[in-house]
């Protein structure tokens, strides 16, 4: 059975519901299983798991150097002890305020549309907003897709269009394998690919960030300390922009047996992040605005709850507050569990000791 014929045979199981009918284990090639088992897919997947990436599939999605490529399983739980920090929820209440600024953009945009005639794109508004929040976390600069007109910046199109192709070599892995084999001047030149475009855009910002933070360290070694420093100067304004994911990427101390990135490496991670963080948290919200507004009963007990814990309209609203209401928490829960962010295969690989799949033996492979 030829590779890209899994991929086809994965989305007709799914699409079809066949293992409804098959039953829980179907051969979708020669060295091939689909699984449609919680209790065996949590044995594969969880962090302590002998199961290691198939490198033949993730060839084929590229960026090896940043975590979502890495088939070293030591080298994937160092990067993960290196990011997950930046990302626990002490470190997101530490940043709050950078979230809730956004948030305070995107009340005041609605707060427009609700005195005039024109309906908002709640789709493009959205995505707007997330691409906003991710860009300014992740390489201390907002793209400013909020402020663009009908909320449609080109960074958030030409992203669009790089999701659409990554199902290509998802299907005709010979296609990437290929791509990624040309020297980088003959892609960039020759064929129109949105991927490339954004991974140049990305390397822009995060140039311009190690910049910034490079200036702000020499005027730093001057200064006593920042809250000494200069109303606006080069210390003050990066403090007020850091990313905490690239300064541990760029940490030594990160992580045991950690080695910092090179730039190159480090544009890829960063390259990752934002698109993980961007298409993952605006379809869980715009999936969830959609819901709401089907479902008038969850829409009324949301607003009654909303109002009784935010009765001034002109109140902030904080990331704690909000983690005091337990239908809001509820309703969060729930979205984040029917929005996949990603539909398709992660294949993993039988270790060496084999796997017992009911009562089959699986050899290793």
């Amino acid at each position: 059975m030829v590779s890209w014929s899994k991929q086809t045979a994965f989305d007709a199981i799914v699409e079809g519901n066949l293992s409804c009918s098959i039953g829980p284990v179907i051969r979708i090639g020669v060295n091939d299983l689909h699984i449609n088992d919680p209790e065996y897919y949590l044995s594969v997947t969880k962090p302590a798991s002998n199961f290691l990436k198939d490198p033949a599939y993730y060839k084929t999605v590229g960026f090896p150097h940043a975590i979502l490529g890495m088939t070293d399983q030591a080298e994937h739980r160092i990067r993960k002890q290196v990011l997950a920090p930046a990302f626990s929820a002490a470190q997101i209440q530490q940043i709050s305020h950078r979230i809730e600024a956004k948030v305070e953009d995107i009340c005041d945009i609605l707060y427009g549309f609700a005195h005039s005639s024109t309906p908002v794109n709640i789709f493009a508004l959205l995505k707007a907003y997330s691409m906003d929040v991710i860009s300014d976390l992740i390489i201390g600069q907002a793209f400013g897709a909020l402020r663009s007109p009908g909320f449609r910046h080109p960074k958030l199109d030409v992203m669009k269009e790089a999701i659409k192709g990554s199902w290509i070599p998802r299907a005709f892995p010979v296609v990437s394998r290929i791509t990624l084999a040309l020297p980088n001047w003959i892609t960039k030149v020759f064929l129109d690919i949105p991927m490339i475009e954004v991974a140049m855009a990305t390397s822009s910002g995060v140039d311009q960030y190690l910049e910034d933070r490079a200036a702000s360290r020499l005027q730093n070694s001057t200064a006593e300390s920042t809250a000494n420093a200069a109303p606006g100067s080069s210390i003050q304004e990066f403090e007020r922009k850091v990313s905490v994911p690239i300064e541990r990427l760029l940490d030594p101390a990160s992580a045991k047996g950690y080695t910092p990135l090179c730039r190159d490496h480090l544009h890829e991670e960063v390259l990752v992040l934002l698109g993980a963080g961007n298409d993952t948290t605006s379809n869980a919200m715009i999936l969830g605005t959609y819901y709401i507004c089907r479902k008038p009963e969850v829409h009324r007990r949301l607003e009654a709850e909303l109002k009784v814990a935010f009765p001034d309209p002109s109140q902030t609203i904080t990331l704690a507050s909000t983690k005091q209401l337990p239908y809001l928490t509820a309703i969060i829960k729930e979205v984040l569990r029917l929005s996949n962010p990603l539909p398709g295969r992660t294949p993993r690989v039988v270790p060496e000791e084999g796997y017992r799949l009911y009562d089959c033996y699986l050899p290793p492979g």
